[in-house]
């Protein structure tokens, strides 16, 4: 069996505005962002780790931000739409 690790700030395990659904996006988000400290997964890569829907996804996504945990900033690449997600603590 294959273990990796991701730390995770107790600030947002304690916060009861995050759902359990957002806590495990969450964790995702700097275990992709290693590297480089963005990350730049797709929203169906992502409701595939959560089993929910993509819809679902952005709402937690957006809920993230809108808590500050997360940053969203969009690009164009090759024409087409690219989101990336920055862990704002640590």
């Amino acid at each position: 069996m294959n273990i990796s690790w991701t730390k995770v700030p107790f600030r947002i395990v304690e916060d009861g505005l995050v759902s359990d659904k957002e806590l495990r996006l969450y964790v995702h988000i700097p275990r992709l962002a290693l590297k480089t400290g963005t990350a730049w997964p797709t929203l169906e890569t992502l409701s595939r780790k959560l089993s929910c829907s993509v819809r679902t996804v952005s709402r937690l996504l957006h809920h993230l931000e809108f808590l500050g945990y997360i940053r969203i900033t969009k690009s164009v690449e090759n024409g087409k739409q690219r989101n990336s997600y920055i862990p704002l603590i640590t």
